[in-house]
């Protein structure tokens, strides 16, 4: 067995009939996905563990520092590869959104 049935199989769950007619390029989005959605719930995570231990320390994290992390991972990209301020403010609204809606659950 070769890593990507391995992955196909285990982690993205294809059924063996759907994992041989996947194309390599089908293969590598569903897996830059997985690890994408990954990372989302990792920092979704750290925002709530900010949140936890806030009340405890005077010294301010963010959710980058508390993951041994440069910046976030997931951050939205444009066409040509940047970040636009407005597009990380509207991604941050989001991750709180879905961390918000995940403590509920």
């Amino acid at each position: 067995m070769t890593w990507a049935e391995a992955f196909g199989l285990g982690e993205l769950q294809l059924l063996p009939d759907a994992f041989w007619r996947v194309t390599p390029h089908e293969f590598e989005v569903m897996r830059a996905g997985f690890f994408r959605r990954e990372d989302r719930a990792w920092e979704m995570i750290g925002t709530l563990g900010l949140w936890v231990i806030a009340p405890h320390t005077k010294q301010k994290f963010t959710v980058p520092q508390l993951l041994g992390r440069a910046k976030l991972q997931t951050l939205p990209l444009l066409p040509d590869g940047e970040r636009t301020e407005e597009a990380i403010e509207a991604e941050k609204a989001a991750v709180l959104a879905r961390a918000l809606a995940w403590a509920k659950d």
